[in-house]
């Protein structure tokens, strides 16, 4: 090894000790490593970037945009001091330097994963979305279809500009290919509560849960769960009333001939029963997730009269359904069916009532 060989190999032997350590927090004892080398070789290609990331680290970008620029010009061919340049310049708000950077830097590495992120997530940050920052996304979706943080930002991208569904086309192909990314997964999450997609809400709020548990999830996940039992619960009490009503017309006015309304009708007061109580139940249990046991012991302690009172009304609305049922089935003379089903039905509203209160104060 000749002499200058040995002083190329010492210096950089200094540059990775800088770069240990700013990986170990002492960025500011880098920096001045890195001057006394630079003043010995002041045209060293990887000293110069090093130094230039230590100063990025220790919180002195204007001083690491100077440094990048000197160290670009030293060596056009090292890729990440373009990369790094990028950074810098947005950093110091020298915008018009971030694009030339980053172009300079993906066409030396145009498969460097970190450089088409960085180049996506700067437009996004600057706010820009013309005709440049699509032609970079789309460069980065066809160099990186699977990666999901391109994904993330491209779909980020169309979002903002108001293509909601195009946004959540590319992030649901990203989860296709990655289905535990949480950023992919929070951002169809918020996407789908945005539009009022319940169903969607229920299904990647339960799916980042259980990978990625927050209150944030846990809040949207239990408005859309309410959201939809309040569209069930609508359904519900419509199909009963409608089922009270076509049993006691069925049973006082055209007896005989509509004896299947009838049964549909008996039928449709047990399943309005029936959804209501898990209405209740339901809500309760999406509760449970946010507030804790002690919350629903002490709702059931000072309710305790309702509960038992609903249950009582519950076990009625069961014996009239099937009582009714029951009469139905054996030829029992039907204005009698009739009133039973009236009765069930009257007895049912009133359970409806007495589960609505219950779930109305436990909010």
């Amino acid at each position: 090894m000749d002499q200058q060989d040995a002083a190329s190999s010492w210096v950089d032997d200094v540059v990775d000790v800088a770069r240990g350590m700013v990986a170990d927090g002492r960025a500011h004892d880098a920096v001045e490593t890195l001057w006394a080398l630079l003043a010995n070789e002041p045209d060293h290609p990887a000293a110069l970037h090093a130094l230039a990331e230590a100063l990025q680290a220790d919180g002195d970008p204007a001083e690491a945009l100077v440094v990048a620029r000197r160290a670009v010009t030293v060596d056009p061919e090292r890729y990440r001091s373009f990369h790094l340049l990028g950074l810098a310049a947005y950093a110091c708000g020298a915008w018009d330097e971030v694009r030339p950077a980053f172009a300079a830097a993906a066409e030396l590495a145009p498969e460097d994963l970190a450089i088409a992120s960085d180049a996506l997530a700067v437009e996004l940050a600057m706010g820009r979305s013309d005709a440049q920052t699509y032609v970079i996304a789309r460069r980065a979706s066809e160099q990186h279809p699977a990666d999901p943080v391109i994904a993330a930002l491209v779909g980020m991208l169309f979002h903002r500009e108001g293509h909601r569904g195009t946004a959540e086309t590319v992030w649901r192909a990203g989860l296709v290919a990655t289905p535990t990314d949480p950023v992919l997964r929070w951002r169809m999450l918020t996407s789908s509560a945005e539009r009022g997609a319940d169903a969607a809400v229920v299904e990647h709020g339960i799916a980042l849960r259980m990978e990625h548990p927050s209150q944030q999830t846990d809040r949207l996940l239990r408005l859309a769960v309410t959201s939809l039992l309040q569209h069930v619960h609508a359904v519900f009490f419509v199909g009963a009333l409608v089922g009270v009503l076509l049993a006691v017309l069925a049973s006082s006015v055209v007896p005989g001939r509509w004896q299947r309304f009838a049964d549909g009708g008996v039928l449709l007061v047990v399943l309005g029963m029936v959804g209501v109580a898990v209405n209740l139940v339901v809500r309760v249990a999406t509760r449970r997730l946010r507030t804790g046991t002690a919350p629903l012991l002490r709702f059931v302690r000072r309710r305790a009269r309702g509960l038992v009172g609903a249950a009582v009304l519950v076990a009625a609305t069961g014996v009239g359904a099937l009582a009714a049922v029951v009469g139905l089935i054996t030829g029992a003379p039907l204005p009698v069916v009739g009133w039973c089903g009236a009765v069930t039905g009257a007895v049912w509203l009133a359970t409806m009532a007495d589960l609505t209160w219950l779930d109305r104060w436990y909010r």
